[in-house]
């Protein structure tokens, strides 16, 4: 059964008469209905004498224990105008101002003036009441209370729920009457926000007064809550200036002494400084209300909601099984601790601030119920021990009986098909049910008039039986006017509908953005013998949003092994609901596959048309596009992982909004391998040596070779880096090597390496006639890898080797020369942001035959498979020095051999020897003319007659010609 809605707003206000007092305002009801007669018998004449204890209403109407609550008050009210109680049509001796004693045994008002801290809370539950079935005498109690508490002021009405009545009673009234009762409730608060400074600082006095009293219990919350549901109203009566920081400031009050200080006054959760729940302990009785209060203020306030679940299990564990609820913590079965006025608030909270789900609704059901049967006649509650009934608690309860019915009623519903928003391209259905009351009759027959607003469109064929009554008559009729009457009836014998049921059906089109309403305007429901059925209306409201959210940005796709990471930037739409990721397939079109590994080399491969828009995914006519996955807005990354094949994935990213619209294509989509370049051998994820070792077999390898392997060709991609798209060539190469260079050992995608400003500078070194080397003649970390290619005579033969500099790494060096009638020497270091360490050689060319390497090419590539500018030491190229150099020995301390490097800028008589510190010649290593060029050359540490020297100092001099030098080295055994 679904919960009634309480709108103020909806209810028709009746007109009220009768004489002016003239020290207060006056209010009439707001729709300025004809004056009312008031005459008949009093309450007296008609109430019986109480007669404690009994159950008044146990089986009846909870309609009637409702009214005869609202009459009780108005019975026991001070009247003002001498026309609403009639309490004193024999002897009129109360003082005629229009509020309640605080307890009596009489059932009229006492000669002694009214309690001035009862007004707002004794009139909730008339106020209430009225808002069900606005009766003139009602409006008239109401009017006199809220005029006396103008006219008596601040200083002596001053309570939060002094302040929520005169606001909510000026709601009753026409504008120019709710003026003055609005000033009435800002006089109340300006006065004690004056007298305390803040609201905090009142909230923590009423805190310690009831402590110092002697209430370390519920009565602090249930005091202090109310504070923040009146400062939610100020904020509703006076926008914009606070009060809803004055709400927040209350509930901090209460959550700090009751949650977060140690100990608090008031310990919820059965915790109260530590003592046990017994009748004896005064720190839990009216434990209830305690926690009715939290939860009036927090839901006020919005503030610490986190914490109402948990505070609504407690208030239900507090409830017997007859629905009463307990003023002690939990319903202890050792002794009836049931509370008329716990039960009250709980149930008036219960049905305001908390949601109504299937267990609250029977709460509320049950405390109804419970509240009801234990009604005296008098509509009162009447303390069986003592013969006290109190007003306020009269009041509480029935308001607490109004939760209870608003829970159970029989209502005409109207359900929407979705809870919108929707977009302009989507229909609504609304529904027309009937949620029955338990104790209604049952439904032979309708009549339900209803009209929507403009927002949307529809015709008498839109509207469609529902079925809920069996299909016996079933007739719409086009009012003409924007309404619609939709009649249904069962026919023949029956016992009437006696369940729930759908009506009819609605489909609504959009026509234009906003809020669409459906409402229903009149309605008759007859019973088998054609009696009324009374029952709350219901309606219905959706917006319409046919605007587009704005598209994401920064779209970007990272491989990975069997995976793809998807990030981008959304912008923020507040009413964006999901992201989708949509994947697109490189594809084979002849079959429908994966294009892997040959992709644009594929005669048949197809890429995946971009959609202009997102409606257009995926495409009607082909499969290229699959729903990846869906995350929540603010979640800006997604990992693919649901590719059956390896391949290249390109990703849109779409934005779905409230209402179902999708966001247009973002500037650029991305796309990414699922795989990791390189990773060939065992598919595992990691580029290793297993996969090094299968790219060595392949390499040098063109498409149309028996062992050529598709997998290697990898490069170069299309950013040359090794996470890019492979652009392949049908040749396993230098650009191939680069990539598994690279990514050797990646599992996941890093930024581009620095590569520093240190200058790559080569250097040509001629052994002999015959062979050349190829020297990194300083440190250069950035230098990753190098291509040498060079033409040769028909005649002649290369033979290319790695250099000493392969030796010295850490890590391995791939080199291979797959030169086929010349030289085409492939060489590069493995691992993710490794160059080179230190220098040396680097490559050695021997020919089998003297040849002019002059016209020699040289690609060489950075740590990111960057194309490097270099230099040659000296001159550029393989060149001829111009001038004449003797280099310091390498290594130096040496042991026992080291390498000297020397240059001769034309042909000389070159004389090379090693002298010892007393100056003798200890070995004579060259004594022959040497060509123009770069040379070295090799000292084992001996002397010329074959024995190794000592350790030591000694000198190497060169005399070349006109040139002469001398360096120093040292021998370290």
């Amino acid at each position: 059964m679904r919960a009634k809605l309480f709108l103020i707003s909806t209810i028709v206000m009746i007109a009220a008469a009768g004489a002016a007092w003239a020290s207060a305002p006056i209010a009439t009801p707001a729709d300025g209905m004809p004056a009312f007669e008031t005459s008949g018998p009093s309450m007296m004449d008609v109430m019986a004498e109480p007669v404690y204890g009994i159950e008044s209403f146990p089986n009846g109407d909870l309609l009637d224990s409702i009214f005869a609550g609202a009459d009780y008050l108005r019975t026991m009210q001070a009247d003002i105008t001498e026309d609403n109680a009639g309490n004193g049509a024999v002897d009129d001796v109360d003082p005629d101002d229009g509020g309640w004693n605080w307890r009596t045994t009489e059932f009229s008002h006492t000669s002694a003036a009214s309690s001035t801290n009862l007004y707002g809370v004794t009139a909730r539950g008339l106020f209430r009441a009225y808002q069900m079935d606005p009766r003139p005498e009602w409006f008239i109690s109401l009017r006199d209370a809220a005029d006396r508490m103008v006219e008596a002021g601040p200083e002596v009405i001053r309570s939060a729920t002094d302040v929520s009545f005169l606001i909510d009673f000026a709601s009753l009234v026409d504008p120019v009457d709710a003026t003055a009762y609005l000033d009435g409730a800002q006089a109340i608060w300006d006065r004690q926000l004056g007298a305390y400074g803040a609201i905090d600082s009142l909230a923590m006095a009423i805190r310690d007064v009831r402590y110092g009293q002697g209430y370390a219990n519920g009565i602090i919350p249930w005091d202090i809550g109310a504070w923040a549901e009146s400062a939610r109203k100020m904020d509703e009566a006076f926008p914009g200036v606070g009060h809803d920081l004055e709400a927040d400031a209350v509930a901090e009050v209460l959550f700090q002494d009751s949650f977060n200080a140690n100990p608090g006054y008031f310990d919820v959760y059965g915790r109260n400084q530590g003592n046990d729940p017994t009748w004896e302990n005064n720190d839990y009785s009216w434990y209830s209300i305690g926690v009715a209060g939290l939860i009036q203020a927090f839901s006020a306030a919005g503030a610490h909601t986190d914490l109402l679940p948990g505070l609504q299990a407690t208030l239900l564990e507090c409830q017997y099984e007859d629905g009463a609820i307990s003023d002690q913590y939990g319903a202890p079965a050792d002794f009836n601790a049931r509370d008329w006025q716990d039960t009250g608030y709980a149930m008036m909270f219960l049905w305001d601030y908390l949601p109504h789900t299937p267990e609250v609704l029977e709460a509320l059901r049950l405390g109804g119920e419970w509240l009801a049967s234990t009604q005296d006649v008098s509509g009162g509650f009447v303390y069986a021990s003592s013969g006290n009934h109190y007003p306020e608690v009269g009041s509480e309860c029935t308001a607490g009986m109004i939760a209870s019915w608003l829970a159970a009623g029989s209502q005409i519903a109207v359900n929407l098909s979705e809870a919108g928003p929707i977009n302009c391209g989507d229909a609504m259905t609304a529904t027309f049910a009937f949620d029955r009351e338990d104790g209604t009759a049952g439904l032979r027959g309708y009549e339900v008039t209803f009209t929507a607003s403009a927002e949307v469109t529809f015709t008498a064929a839109d509207i469609g039986d529902a079925g809920g009554l069996g299909g016996g008559f079933f007739q719409v009729i086009d009012n003409l006017d924007g309404t619609f009457t939709v009649t249904d009836a069962i026919l023949g014998d029956t016992d009437g509908l006696l369940d729930d049921a759908d009506l009819f059906t609605v489909v609504l089109t959009p026509a234009a953005e906003g809020e669409a309403t459906v409402t229903v305007l009149d309605y008759k429901l007859r019973d088998p013998d054609n009696a009324d059925i009374t029952a709350e209306l219901g309606g219905a409201s959706f917006m319409i949003d046919c605007t587009a959210p704005a598209a994401v940005g920064d779209i970007i796709a990272d491989p990975g092994h069997n995976k793809v990471k998807v990030h981008w930037t959304e912008a923020g739409d507040p009413d964006v609901v999901s992201v989708e990721i949509w994947r697109g397939m490189w594809y084979n079109n002849a079959n429908g596959l994966s294009a892997y590994p040959l992709y644009d080399d594929l005669g048949t491969n197809v890429v995946p048309a971009r959609p202009a828009v997102y409606g257009d995914l995926p495409p009607v006519d082909s499969g290229e596009w699959i729903r990846a996955g869906t995350v929540a807005p603010g979640v800006e990354e997604f990992v693919d992982t649901g590719m059956s094949e390896r391949g290249v994935y390109w990703y849109e990213v779409v934005v779905i909004d409230e209402a179902g619209n999708p966001s247009l294509p973002a500037d650029a989509n991305d796309n990414a391998t699922s795989y990791w370049l390189g990773d060939i051998a065992n598919l595992d994820g990691d580029v290793d040596v297993d996969d090094i070792t299968d790219l060595g077999a392949t390499f040098g390898l063109v498409s149309t070779d028996v062992d050529y392997d598709f997998d290697a060709d990898v490069g170069p991609t299309d950013d040359w880096s090794g996470y890019g798209i492979p652009a392949t060539d049908l040749i396993i190469d230098f650009e191939d090597l680069m990539i598994f260079a690279m990514n050797y050992g990646v599992v996941t995608p890093t930024a581009k390496s620095p590569v520093g400003d240190s200058p790559l500078v080569l250097a040509w070194t001629r052994i002999d006639d015959l062979t050349w080397s190829l020297r990194l003649a300083s440190p250069c970390p950035a230098f990753k890898g190098l291509r040498l290619r060079a033409a040769l005579p028909a005649d002649a033969e290369a033979f290319v080797t790695a250099g000493e500099l392969a030796d010295k790494q850490a890590l391995p060096v791939f080199m291979k020369d797959i030169g086929r009638g010349g030289i085409d020497a492939s060489l590069a270091i493995f691992g993710t942001a490794r160059g080179f360490d230190g220098s040396g050689e680097v490559l050695r060319v021997a020919t089998s035959a003297p040849v002019d390497l002059g016209d020699v090419e040289i690609t060489a590539r950075d740590l990111n498979n960057g194309r490097m500018t270099f230099s040659y030491e000296g001159e550029g190229g393989p060149a001829l020095p111009r001038a004449f150099g003797l280099d310091q020995n390498v290594p130096n301390p040496f042991n026992p051999m080291t390498k000297i490097h020397f240059r001769l800028p034309e042909e000389q008589p070159v004389r090379l020897t090693v002298i010892a510190l007393d100056g003798r010649r200890i070995a004579t290593l060259i004594q022959r003319s040497m060509p123009a060029g770069a040379h070295e050359v090799t000292w084992s540490g001996r002397d010329d007659s074959g024995r190794p020297v000592a350790s030591g100092t000694y000198f190497y001099r060169i005399d070349a010609g006109p040139y002469s030098q001398t360096r120093k080295m040292t021998m370290v055994r």
